[in-house]
Order: structure tokens, then sequence, then C-alpha cells
């Protein structure tokens, strides 16, 4: 079965992750909850974009794209052997 879960495992990531997210203003647009399920929901639907330029370490990393108000909030994720690994997210205005 293929794995959609975002995986925690990997605490540097993680803290990379969690740090952009604050640092650039995400949790003013999103929770980090409903972030997460974005990120499965569009994965399922194969809302993405592979990121050929960017190569991941353990498998293909994407770009998930999701319209948050008048932002665009931007995610790369990396399909690994556990699931699904977010690596950073930033966003920009759709005005």
């Amino acid at each position: 079965m293929l794995c959609v879960e975002i995986s925690h495992s990997k605490r540097r990531a993680k803290k990379h992750f969690y740090s952009r997210f604050k640092l650039r203003k995400i949790d003013e647009l999103i929770s980090l909850d409903e972030l997460e399920r974005s990120i499965k929901q569009y994965y399922i639907q194969g809302s993405f974009v592979e990121d050929k330029k960017h190569l991941g370490i353990e498998g293909p990393r994407y770009r998930i794209f999701i319209k948050k108000n008048d932002k665009l909030i931007i995610i790369i994720i990396e399909k690994t052997k556990d699931c699904l690994l977010p690596i950073t997210v930033w966003f920009k205005s759709l005005r």
C-alpha cells in the first residue's frame, strides 16, 4: 500500500521544516495540522509537480501548491521509504 503519512522520524528535517513554517509566518495563514492534512490530500490526488532541479536524498522531491486566501503556499516534500517528508515551505502573494 502507498504510504501517504507525514514522516516525523527525521528530527533534523522536521526541525528545518518547522523553523521555516514559523520564520516565514506560514502559521498565520494555516495551522500545521491543516497544512499536513492538505499535503496528504494533494499528494493522494496527484496535485503536485516533480522537482527535477532539486533531487532528494532518499527519493523524488515534489512541489505542492496550496491556495489560501490571496496567498500561494509552496511546499517541498520528499517521498521516502518511510512516507512523505516535508522539506521546506514558503508563500507568495497572488495579487
